[in-house]
């Protein structure tokens, strides 16, 4: 892939080693000329050697603490007009809180918070007039192989808590207003993390990106807060017709006539046969599915559109 960053110029600091000669190195080889920066000559030096030699673009070095005015001084010398600059200093080294006085977190804000504020203040307006400019913020204490272990300990910790979308989204009704259709939930090992979209009855209606009148929307904005909406299928014309004549607070979208399905949406996850439909209730959960328009069917699905709209 083409970036369109060639040529471009960079600044990267803290980088010797770790995540910040990562950025560098992968700066360079899309052809972005690099100034490098450490506090460390024979590590900066070797690392300069190492991206030239692997990328043949234009590496610089500036020794120094980037912390130091004199530091950003040499850089903005060696580079006077980064079109991309990426703020890296290593962070406070770990520990509780509790053990952290007031000059402990001065110098971390210093360090992590002041100095790259500093760095932008100075590029910022050229990147604008120049119309073109990327500032990354990031910060690598923990950019070892131990570090990236406790981080990974820390999200496997975590897992159930951030990661819950069978939870977030899989609740089904299995009664009350809905209309079963016989079908079994998706199998899933973990109902709190794993969610399978679907649209059986009682299940949240599953997102697709569709189009109407031109716009890309969501099939979860056909349907309104107060309302039942009948999704007909393509050759759903049995279906639309009876929901129309039905003379219930119910909105009628035919797809390929009042929507677009440029991903096969219906196809793939609705569930129901081209000649169906879906009942959906305005809470976007399914009330019904079928695939034939019969009078025992219509009448099932138009008593919970009646028994839900008289309740509400």
């Amino acid at each position: 892939m083409d970036l369109g960053i060639r040529d471009r110029h960079a600044i990267v600091c803290a980088s010797s080693k770790g995540i910040g000669k990562a950025c560098a190195l992968s700066l360079a080889q899309e052809g972005v000329h690099v100034t490098l920066n450490a506090r460390n000559r024979e590590p900066l030096e070797a690392a300069a050697a190492d991206i030239r030699a692997a990328t043949g673009v234009r590496v610089a070095t500036v020794l120094g603490d980037i912390g130091a005015e004199s530091t950003r001084a040499a850089l903005f010398a060696a580079c006077p007009a980064p079109d991309i600059l990426v703020n890296n200093n290593g962070g406070p080294p770990p520990g509780r809180f509790r053990d952290w006085d007031r000059d402990a977190w001065i110098a971390a804000c210093d360090a992590n918070m002041l100095t790259p504020l500093l760095l932008i203040r100075v590029v910022i307006d050229g990147m604008i007039e120049r119309r073109f400019g990327r500032i990354v913020n990031i910060t690598s204490a923990l950019a070892s192989d131990a570090g990236r272990a406790r981080v990974r300990a820390a999200i496997a910790s975590q897992a159930e808590h951030f990661d819950m979308l069978g939870l977030q989204l899989g609740f089904t009704y299995e009664s009350g207003a809905i209309v079963p259709d016989a079908t079994a939930k998706p199998a899933v090992v973990n109902p709190v993390r794993e969610f399978v979209p679907n649209c059986r009855p009682g299940a949240r209606l599953a997102h697709g990106l569709i189009e109407r009148a031109g716009a890309k929307i969501s099939t979860l904005d056909l349907i309104p807060p107060h309302r039942f909406v009948l999704l007909g299928g393509p050759n759903g014309e049995a279906w639309v017709e009876q929901a129309r004549a039905a003379s219930l607070p119910l909105d009628v979208v035919r797809w390929g006539v009042d929507v677009i399905d440029p991903h096969g949406w219906w196809h793939e996850i609705s569930g129901a046969a081209t000649s169906g439909a879906i009942l959906v209730r305005p809470d976007q959960h399914v009330a019904a599915r079928g695939e034939l328009a019969s009078d025992g069917t219509l009448a099932a699905w138009w008593r919970v559109v009646t028994d839900c709209s008289t309740q509400g």
